[in-house]
C-alpha cells in the first residue's frame, strides 16, 4: 500500500472471501438482495469488458444513479481500469447534472432508466437524453433498468452486459497521487466546483476511518444513509476493504414506514 504502484479497486476487493456477502441491498419497495464478493468481482470484470474500448487510464466515468449495487460496480470497474469516477444523484435536475459533468468531461455515462422515491416512480430517459446532448465528451451511455420496467431507449442496456469469460477484474497499476474521484462543491456561490481526490489519499483516509473509528472487520456490517450525490457514498463503499458487509439503501426512509427502515438494523445485522 505504500508503493507508488497501487489500484484502489484491487485494495477494496482483496480481503473479502468470495463466498461472503459484500453488498446487502435494500430498496423501499421491499427488495432485499445480497451480493457476494465473487459476484461483485464477476460483475466488475464484465463491465470492464464493455467499457475498456472507450475508457482509458485517466478518463472519467460518470454515474447518474441511485444508491444501488450497479453504482458500486461502475466505480470498481472504473477504478480498476485506472479511470476516474464521478457521480450525482437521480433527483438532481438536468442543469445541476450538466453543471457538474460538463466540467469533469466523462467519456462514459452510466444512468438509471428510472428510480422510485416515497412510492413514486420517476422516469429518467428524457433527462439522460438531455444530459447526453449537453455534455459532448460522452461517447457511451449505459442504462440500468433496475426496477425492471424496460422504458424505451436506444442505449446500451446494463442487463445485456455479460462477461466473455470468467476471470478476475483488471487492476491497472496507478500512482499514489493519481486521481480517483471527482466530487463537487454545493454550488451555492455559482456553479459547483470540482474537487479531486487521489487514489492513495482516499484509501488511507478511509482505511483509518473505517478501521480505527468504525472498528470494521470481515465479520462486521456498516451502513450510512446517503445518495450518490454526497461524499458519504464514496466513504461508505470503502468499507469493502476489510472484507465485511456494506449495506446500501435506496428510497425514502419514511416509506412504507420509518419502522420498516429502522428494522434493517436487525435484518442486516448492522454494527456501525
Amino acid at each position: 500500500m505504500c508503493s507508488s504502484d497501487l489500484n484502489f479497486a484491487e485494495n477494496l476487493l482483496a480481503t473479502g472471501k468470495d463466498s461472503h456477502t459484500a453488498l446487502h441491498f435494500f430498496h423501499e419497495s421491499g427488495v432485499d438482495v445480497k451480493i457476494s464478493y465473487a459476484d461483485l468481482k464477476e460483475s466488475t470484470q464484465a463491465l470492464q469488458e464493455e467499457i475498456k474500448g472507450v475508457l482509458k487510464k485517466g478518463d472519467v466515468l460518470a454515474a447518474f444513479m441511485p444508491n444501488i449495487p450497479e453504482t458500486v460496480i461502475a466505480m470498481l470497474a472504473t477504478a480498476g481500469l485506472g479511470g476516474v469516477f464521478t457521480s450525482t444523484s437521480c433527483d438532481f435536475g438536468v442543469e445541476g447534472v450538466v453543471d457538474r459533468f460538463g466540467q469533469s468531461k466523462p467519456k462514459v455515462l452510466v444512468a438509471a432508466a428510472e428510480y422510485q422515491y416515497n412510492g413514486k416512480t420517476i422516469n429518467l430517459i428524457s433527462k439522460i437524453e438531455e444530459i447526453k446532448k449537453s455534455v459532448p465528451s460522452i461517447e457511451k451511455v449505459i442504462v440500468v433498468d433496475f426496477l425492471g420496467s424496460t422504458p424505451a431507449h436506444d442505449y446500451t442496456r446494463w442487463e445485456d452486459i455479460q462477461p466473455l469469460e470468467k476471470k478476475d477484474p483488471t487492476f491497472e497499476a496507478m500512482n499514489f497521487s493519481d486521481p480517483l474521484y471527482i466530487m463537487y462543491s454545493s454550488g451555492t456561490t455559482g456553479k459547483p466546483k470540482c474537487i479531486v481526490h487521489s487514489i492513495g489519499g482516499t484509501l488511507l483516509q478511509h482505511i483509518k476511518e473505517h478501521g480505527l473509528h468504525g472498528n470494521m472487520s470481515e465479520n462486521k456490517t456498516t451502513f450510512f444513509f446517503t445518495t450518490c450525490g454526497w461524499m458519504m457514498w464514496n466513504w461508505l463503499v470503502s468499507g469493502l476493504f476489510f472484507g465485511g458487509k456494506v449495506v446500501l439503501y435506496e428510497g425514502s426512509p419514511g416509506y412504507p414506514s420509518l419502522g420498516d427502515y429502522m428494522n434493517i438494523i436487525n435484518r442486516a445485522g448492522i454494527n456501525f
